[in-house]
């Protein structure tokens, strides 16, 4: 299994509105072709007096589902977001590949 990694960095005045438009529209959007197995919301629990961090994390199968999502989706959903939060919200990506260990 893969993962793809989003951390997001959330200015707590834009907090209430994000969190709605990751219901209504990141999560339902991103999930829309099926392709992924999962899906968890979490939040990071690190301390900072302005802003709240979030890791949604999207399980694939395998890297090459989440590529395509890369490419063809993900483009559109960061897109709006930006354009809905401007800098009040930061983000970045990695992914996460399963390891067997012994």
């Amino acid at each position: 299994m893969d993962i793809l990694n989003i951390t997001f960095n959330v200015e707590k005045t834009a907090l209430v509105e994000w969190k709605r438009f990751m219901g209504k529209v990141f999560i339902p959007y991103a999930n829309v072709q099926e392709k992924f197995v999962g899906h968890n919301f979490y939040q990071v629990m690190v301390e900072d007096p302005n802003a709240e961090t979030y890791s949604y994390q999207l399980i694939a199968e395998n890297e090459s589902i989440i590529n395509s999502f890369k490419a063809e989706i993900f483009p559109a959903l960061i897109r709006e977001m930006t354009q809905a939060f401007g800098q009040k919200v930061l983000y970045f990506d990695t992914i996460l590949k399963e390891l067997k260990i012994g």
